[in-house]
């Protein structure tokens, strides 16, 4: 029988053991604008070591807001439906119709791994965030591999939730 580690609790076990282990029970954890707003402004501080703009703040609020409902579609503190492996799991997760989602502990936790997703793996999304450019901060995420829905109706609901919530403080 091949044996897996399962980070997370710490113990040896069979990789389906451990995948039921890490698996959790969606969640609802809804958050409203300004406390989102918040938490981001606080978490990109901890992981770039500087304050985002406005323009980043709201860009990366209305990027959020497209994969999660405008914060009422928030499951286990997951900022911008943030995946793992499909098939072994290492962290926990939770399920929605087969895929898997990371699950959190926090807004806060979520947050930091939202951001250091975007450093890592979509850097260039970053500056378009900071330009205040939905348009080319769409497609960027979508060459990147963060999503795979079609790029001009992503961009659209960006620029649209982007300009709303410049509005808003």
């Amino acid at each position: 029988m091949i044996k897996s580690l399962c980070i997370i609790l710490g113990t040896f076990g069979p990789a389906k053991e451990c995948d039921k282990n890490l698996e959790l029970k969606k969640t609802q954890t809804s958050i409203q604008v300004s406390s989102l707003k918040e938490v981001l402004r606080d978490t990109h501080v901890e992981v770039f070591g500087d304050s985002a703009s406005v323009a980043k703040i709201n860009m990366a609020w209305a990027h959020i807001a497209i994969e999660n409902g405008r914060g009422k579609l928030v499951y286990n503190y997951n900022l911008g439906n943030i995946g793992t492996h499909a098939t072994k799991a290492t962290v926990p997760f939770y399920k929605v119709a087969g895929s898997r989602f990371r699950s959190f502990l926090s807004f806060k936790e979520g947050a930091r791994t939202y951001w250091k997703l975007l450093k890592n793996k979509c850097r260039i999304a970053l500056f378009y965030f900071n330009a205040g450019d939905a348009k080319s901060a769409a497609f960027s995420l979508k060459n990147c591999g963060y999503y795979v829905s079609d790029a001009q109706e992503y961009y659209m609901g960006m620029q649209s939730l982007f300009v709303e919530t410049s509005k808003i403080k």
